[in-house]
């Protein structure tokens, strides 16, 4: 789905007098948590812009088919809440949430995530130390306490 085909649907579901800059920034906002919370953890996450005005309204959404019904209830959603429709603002809240947790663990299921070093704490038996950095795929990459 596009910036463009986004605002359109929400409009043609839900008539308002909000201007289409808000819009865009609405779903820059969403786009942004969605790169930040679920796509940037991940490997092959790529690079993500924030959308302005100037974004070409043919621009891809990140969340793409079947998921991509999250901008309108997104949309819907900011709507009603500017509107002062708390009553609609809760319902589409709460379609919102349900299909970004649909959409988090469909994306977390399919691509593979980032390894990274950890850390954990507590006596290490093999050397006595109290913590132990490991790598990835298990290998030792630090002992600082056995300087």
């Amino acid at each position: 789905m596009t910036i463009r085909e986004a605002i359109d649907r929400a409009d043609a579901l839900m008539p308002n007098g909000i201007e289409r800059h808000n819009k865009v920034l609405w779903l820059s906002e969403l786009d942004g948590r969605i790169y930040e919370e679920i796509v940037k953890t991940h490997e092959d996450a790529g690079e993500w812009h924030a959308y302005t005005d100037e974004t070409d309204g043919m621009t891809r959404l990140l969340a793409t088919l079947p998921y991509d019904d999250i901008y309108m209830c997104w949309l819907m959603m900011q709507i009603s809440f500017f509107n002062n429709e708390i009553t609609r603002y809760n319902n589409e809240a709460l379609r919102f949430n349900a299909k970004y947790a649909d959409f988090a663990n469909h994306y977390n299921s399919t691509h593979m995530p980032l390894t990274r070093a950890f850390c954990y704490y507590g006596k290490d038996n093999r050397t006595g130390n109290g913590a132990r950095l490991i790598g990835r795929r298990g290998e030792k990459i630090a002992d600082p306490l056995s300087e």
